[in-house]
């Protein structure tokens, strides 16, 4: 697998008291140094740093997901990379580490639709700003097709093809929206079993190995209302973390 030496964008300084003045770019190096060294749990930590300081960048978390696998902890190596998949789903390191560390710890990958291949081949960012884009210009073609009667027919076949366009953006954007949102991924941290009710001493459902994709349906206290496919049940809370808690 490989580990990134990206260099960050941003140089802003680091606040927390814990790392001085490390700016982003030299705690990134900290975190590769320590990482070539064989110290996986550091480098975790001073991703984990990096990530605090508002670094969320797939680099950053592809080399979160990386050290985290080599210090053994599989669920959060799959919750890493989930979450720079979300910024980069087109990224095929990011998607072969992820499936990896999945098979290793024996979860069951999720088996996308057909349509939803299609969905997948922007981020939440690209859609909107495709959306937007393609917004002004359906506008631009519609006035021109009030203007110049003389080509008002050849201007009504591209804005309808605009609009098709427009529609399929939207459909993007909420795709993402359901996926980071309304009913948020989440990842299962360490192997646990599905419930029947939100309750300790209930009927186990299924068993979820750590590295497990669900998705949240609803919240009751401290637990959640899980689904994996066709499957559905109840965990608590501190057994999973959700991969987006804001849209990108």
């Amino acid at each position: 697998m490989k580990n990134w030496r990206h260099l960050l964008l941003s140089v802003t300084l680091a606040t927390g008291s814990a790392w001085g003045t490390l700016t982003p770019s030299e705690l990134f190096q900290k975190a590769g140094r320590a990482y070539d060294a064989g110290q996986f749990a550091e480098a975790a930590t001073n991703y984990l740093a990096l990530v605090a300081q508002g670094q969320r960048t797939p680099e950053v978390y592809f080399n979160l997901g990386n050290a985290e696998f080599r210090a053994g902890r599989g669920g959060a190596a799959v919750l890493a990379y989930r979450r720079a998949w979300h910024l980069a789903p087109r990224d095929a390191d990011i998607i072969a580490n992820l499936q990896f560390a999945q098979e290793q710890t024996g979860a069951t990958p999720p088996t996308p639709a057909s349509w939803e291949h299609f969905f997948q081949s922007l981020n939440a960012a690209e859609w909107r700003l495709a959306a937007l884009v393609d917004f002004w210009i359906l506008a631009g073609a519609a006035c021109l097709a009030l203007l110049w009667s003389a080509r008002r027919a050849l201007f009504r076949v591209v804005v309808i093809f605009l609009l098709v366009v427009l529609l399929l953006a939207l459909g993007g954007v909420g795709y993402w929206f359901d996926l980071q949102i309304r009913q948020p991924e989440a990842v299962v941290i360490q192997p646990a079993s599905a419930l029947s009710a939100p309750l300790v001493n209930t009927i186990k459902l299924f068993a979820l190995p750590a590295g497990s994709i669900v998705h949240i349906e609803s919240r009751d206290g401290a637990w959640w209302h899980i689904q994996q496919g066709a499957r559905a049940g109840w965990l608590p809370q501190s057994n999973c973390v959700a991969v987006c808690s804001a849209p990108n």
